[in-house]
Protein backbone atom coordinates (compact mmCIF):
# COMPACT_ATOMS: atom_id res chain seq x y z
CA UNK A 1 0.00 0.00 0.00
CA UNK A 2 2.92 2.61 1.02
CA UNK A 3 4.25 1.78 -2.49
CA UNK A 4 1.24 2.80 -4.23
CA UNK A 5 0.75 6.14 -2.73
CA UNK A 6 5.05 6.48 -2.90
CA UNK A 7 4.15 6.00 -6.76
CA UNK A 8 1.14 8.55 -6.75
CA UNK A 9 3.26 11.24 -5.13
CA UNK A 10 6.13 11.03 -7.25
CA UNK A 11 3.74 10.53 -10.67
CA UNK A 12 2.56 14.29 -8.98
CA UNK A 13 6.21 15.36 -8.63
CA UNK A 14 7.16 14.56 -12.15
CA UNK A 15 3.44 16.20 -13.71
CA UNK A 16 4.22 19.02 -11.39
CA UNK A 17 7.83 19.58 -12.65
CA UNK A 18 6.43 19.50 -16.58
CA UNK A 19 4.19 21.96 -15.95
CA UNK A 20 6.65 24.05 -14.14
CA UNK A 21 8.62 23.80 -17.33
CA UNK A 22 5.44 24.58 -19.36
CA UNK A 23 5.50 27.76 -17.39
CA UNK A 24 9.31 29.02 -17.69
CA UNK A 25 8.95 28.64 -21.34
CA UNK A 26 5.50 31.22 -21.38
CA UNK A 27 8.30 33.16 -19.40
CA UNK A 28 10.71 32.83 -22.52
CA UNK A 29 7.83 33.39 -24.77
CA UNK A 30 7.23 36.78 -23.13
CA UNK A 31 10.95 37.96 -22.64
CA UNK A 32 11.06 37.26 -26.21
CA UNK A 33 8.14 39.21 -27.34
CA UNK A 34 9.73 41.97 -24.96
CA UNK A 35 12.76 41.91 -26.56
CA UNK A 36 11.71 42.10 -30.28
CA UNK A 37 9.31 45.45 -29.21
CA UNK A 38 12.39 46.65 -27.67
CA UNK A 39 14.45 45.73 -30.88
CA UNK A 40 11.70 47.16 -32.76
CA UNK A 41 11.43 50.63 -30.98
CA UNK A 42 15.11 50.95 -31.04
CA UNK A 43 15.19 50.43 -34.79
CA UNK A 44 12.74 52.35 -36.17
CA UNK A 45 10.47 54.31 -33.12
CA UNK A 46 7.78 50.96 -33.49
CA UNK A 47 7.18 48.06 -31.48
CA UNK A 48 6.66 45.03 -34.19
CA UNK A 49 3.25 43.02 -33.33
CA UNK A 50 4.31 40.26 -31.19
CA UNK A 51 0.38 39.47 -30.57
CA UNK A 52 0.99 35.94 -31.40
CA UNK A 53 4.10 34.98 -29.10
CA UNK A 54 2.45 36.89 -25.96
CA UNK A 55 -1.16 34.58 -26.99
CA UNK A 56 1.16 31.19 -27.59
CA UNK A 57 2.79 32.40 -23.82
CA UNK A 58 -0.64 33.41 -22.06
CA UNK A 59 -2.13 29.69 -23.39
CA UNK A 60 0.75 27.67 -22.00
CA UNK A 61 0.42 29.88 -18.91
CA UNK A 62 -3.56 29.06 -18.61
CA UNK A 63 -2.89 25.69 -19.24
CA UNK A 64 -0.24 24.62 -16.26
CA UNK A 65 -2.05 27.36 -14.17
CA UNK A 66 -5.60 24.45 -14.64
CA UNK A 67 -2.94 21.99 -13.55
CA UNK A 68 -2.03 23.66 -10.47
CA UNK A 69 -5.61 24.32 -10.42
CA UNK A 70 -6.55 20.43 -10.00
CA UNK A 71 -4.22 19.95 -7.63
CA UNK A 72 -5.71 22.77 -5.51
CA UNK A 73 -8.48 21.13 -5.37
CA UNK A 74 -8.07 17.69 -4.94
CA UNK A 75 -5.66 19.70 -1.74
CA UNK A 76 -8.77 21.24 -0.40
CA UNK A 77 -10.30 17.65 0.40
CA UNK A 78 -7.04 17.65 2.56
CA UNK A 79 -7.40 21.32 4.38
CA UNK A 80 -5.28 22.81 1.67
CA UNK A 81 -7.76 25.71 1.73
CA UNK A 82 -5.09 28.35 1.10
CA UNK A 83 -3.71 26.51 -1.73
CA UNK A 84 -7.17 26.21 -3.06
CA UNK A 85 -8.30 29.89 -2.92
CA UNK A 86 -4.52 30.97 -4.25
CA UNK A 87 -4.61 29.03 -7.37
CA UNK A 88 -8.02 29.64 -8.60
CA UNK A 89 -6.89 33.47 -7.78
CA UNK A 90 -3.39 32.79 -9.93
CA UNK A 91 -5.87 31.18 -12.79
CA UNK A 92 -8.48 33.56 -12.63
CA UNK A 93 -6.26 36.49 -13.80
CA UNK A 94 -4.15 34.57 -16.11
CA UNK A 95 -7.75 33.99 -18.03
CA UNK A 96 -8.59 37.48 -17.83
CA UNK A 97 -5.26 37.94 -19.46
CA UNK A 98 -5.72 35.48 -22.13
CA UNK A 99 -9.56 36.92 -22.64
CA UNK A 100 -7.90 40.34 -22.68
CA UNK A 101 -5.17 39.24 -25.45
CA UNK A 102 -8.14 37.60 -27.52
CA UNK A 103 -10.17 40.84 -27.79
CA UNK A 104 -7.28 42.50 -29.39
Amino acid sequence: MEDRTLLKQIKTADRSLFFLSILLGAICLSWLALDKQRRGLCRNGEAPDVRGLRLVGSVLVVLSLGYFFCLGVKGRKEGGEINFWASLLVLLAALLRLGELLEQ
